[in-house]
């Protein structure tokens, strides 16, 4: 089995039941090193059916929460209409929320 480094998730596309989520790496514009900047690279497309890619935020939701717990991060944050939402899906697109349905407590369902 291979592993993979990524830095995080480019993006995701919800297509005939598959969500397709593309992982990234940061690569140096320049790879003399003379220049700081860094671009994302796919590194990993990731195919899913929608029930596995709604159990797979639910796995993540769990560790959200955990580190939460543990004061990794802080968990909520205000947005410019004032409303206070979870930091872990401050991240997501407001395109892919509008497909799935959350509870109040942010989880999909």
């Amino acid at each position: 089995m291979s592993t993979y480094f990524c830095d995080g998730i480019k993006e995701v596309t919800l297509l005939n039941g598959v969500a397709r989520l593309e992982f990234y790496r940061l690569q140096r514009t320049d790879p003399t090193g003379n220049n700081p900047d860094v671009q994302p690279v796919i590194e990993l497309i990731v195919g899913l059916p929608v029930q596995g890619f709604l159990q797979a935020l639910s796995v993540l939701e769990r560790i959200r929460d955990q580190l939460a717990r543990e004061g990794v991060f802080q968990t909520t944050v205000t947005g410019a209409a004032g409303r206070r939402s979870r930091a872990f899906f401050a991240c997501i697109p407001i395109w892919l929320t509008s497909l799935c349905q959350f509870d109040s407590a942010g989880r999909a369902s």
